[in-house]
């Protein structure tokens, strides 16, 4: 099991700020917590260009990693439950919890899969039932305490050495006031 790697960075810019340095890189993704009202959410995190992406419609499930396609026949509930064991991280004590992994989406057609209902609604925009990116890497936000860390996973198979060359891409592409410390192995 891969133990993700981190980098604590420094940077005065929001969420949204650091996630348009991303938005040229395939399925970027922000997941922002701004704090507002009486309900202040914890953590926010971006991630984009992701090593795997899978997709369902029906009885077929998409499997995309980098440019290639495999398509399998049968539950995507089965097929993502695999993958996510697969792909599974020993998260670091101490970061958010979301270090890496799983973002996307599972439309309510899927409940087709699960249960026997009439007929569904006429599929006039052709969308996947199941569209989930399978991220190696993430920065992430705690925004009660301001810390920013940019963390690896290392996977698919890149293992910490390929976790720390991960994050130095990433980080070489944030806009930093500087390094704070490096986590992990890399310390």
């Amino acid at each position: 099991m891969h133990t993700p790697q981190y980098r604590l960075i420094d940077t005065l810019l929001d969420m949204p700020g650091i996630f348009a340095a991303f938005l040229d890189l395939p399925y970027p993704v922000l997941l922002d917590s701004p704090q507002s009202g009486n309900t202040p959410a914890r953590y926010s995190y971006l991630a984009a260009d992701p090593f795997m992406v899978v997709r369902s419609k029906d009885q077929q499930v998409s499997v995309e990693k980098r440019g290639e396609i495999s398509v399998l026949e049968g539950s995507p509930f089965d097929v993502l439950r695999d993958l996510l064991g697969r792909y599974r991280t020993a998260p670091v004590a101490g970061l958010p919890p979301f270090q890496g992994g799983a973002i996307g989406y599972l439309a309510y057609e899927l409940a087709h899969h699960l249960e026997l209902l009439p007929g569904a609604a006429e599929d006039n925009l052709g969308l996947p039932e199941l569209n989930v990116a399978f991220y190696n890497w993430v920065v992430a936000r705690d925004e009660i305490t301001g810390e920013t860390w940019a963390i690896a996973t290392g996977l698919p198979d890149g293992g910490e050495a390929g976790a720390i060359c991960v994050l130095r891409g990433v980080c070489h592409g944030l806009p930093l006031l500087g390094w704070v410390a490096w986590g992990g192995a890399a310390s």
